[in-house]
C-alpha cells in the first residue's frame, strides 16, 4: 500500500482558500488512486460561511491530527517557513502549491517541480488547474467544485481585487459550469 499523503497548511486558522485547496487536492489524489486525507483545522475564519461550513466533506481533524507521524505532506495556501515548521517537518514536504510570494526559492530549492508558487488571486485556481493538467476535470464531484469557486470568488473579491488573474477568471467560469450551483 502506498503512503498515505495528508494535504494540509498546517495554520493555526483555516479560510476558505486553504480549506478548499485541502479537500479538493486531496479528492483529486484519490481520483489517481492514491491514498490522501485531509487535515483540516476547524477553527473558521469568517470566509468559511455557516452555510459552506454546513457543506459535507470528509477530513481528518489537525486539532488531533499528530503530524510527526506522516510520511508525506502536501502543503496549500502557505509557503513561508517560520511559522509552518512549527507545526509539520519540513523534510516531510513532497509538494506545495501557494500564491504567496517571499519563499519561492526555497521551495523550489527543496521541491524542484513539486513547488508551485504562482501570481493567481486565490491558491484554488492552481488546484483546479491541477484537474486540468491530470485529464480529471471531468470526474470532479459538484461539491469540490462548488468549494473551488466558492474559494475563488472569495480570495479575489468577486473577481474584483487587484491579484485576480485572467486564470481565476477562466476557472471560476469552469467550475460554475460543474459546480450545479443556481444563478
Amino acid at each position: 500500500m502506498d503512503k498515505t499523503i495528508y494535504v494540509t497548511a498546517g495554520a493555526v486558522y483555516f479560510d476558505i482558500d486553504i480549506y478548499a485547496c485541502s479537500i479538493a487536492y486531496a479528492v483529486l489524489l484519490k481520483l489517481q488512486g492514491k491514498s490522501a486525507v485531509a487535515v483540516v483545522n476547524p477553527v473558521f475564519t469568517d470566509s468559511i460561511t455557516p452555510e459552506v461550513g454546513s457543506w459535507k466533506f470528509s477530513y481528518l481533524n489537525q486539532e488531533s491530527f499528530d503530524f510527526s507521524k506522516a510520511e508525506q505532506l502536501v502543503i496549500l495556501d502557505r509557503s513561508e517557513t517560520e511559522n509552518l515548521q512549527k507545526i509539520v517537518d519540513l523534510d516531510k514536504v513532497v509538494e506545495i502549491y501557494d500564491h504567496h510570494f517571499g519563499y519561492e526559492d526555497f521551495w523550489k530549492n527543496k521541491l524542484g517541480p513539486n513547488s508551485h508558487i504562482e501570481k493567481v488571486g486565490s491558491c484554488a485556481t492552481l488546484i483546479w488547474e491541477e484537474y486540468l493538467k491530470r485529464g480529471l476535470d471531468n470526474k470532479i464531484r459538484p461539491d469540490v467544485a462548488k468549494l473551488l469557486y466558492v474559494a475563488i470568488i472569495s480570495n479575489t473579491l468577486n473577481l474584483k481585487a487587484s491579484v485576480t488573474s485572467k486564470r481565476d477568471i477562466k476557472a471560476t467560469h469552469d467550475l460554475y459550469k460543474l459546480s450545479e450551483l443556481d444563478a
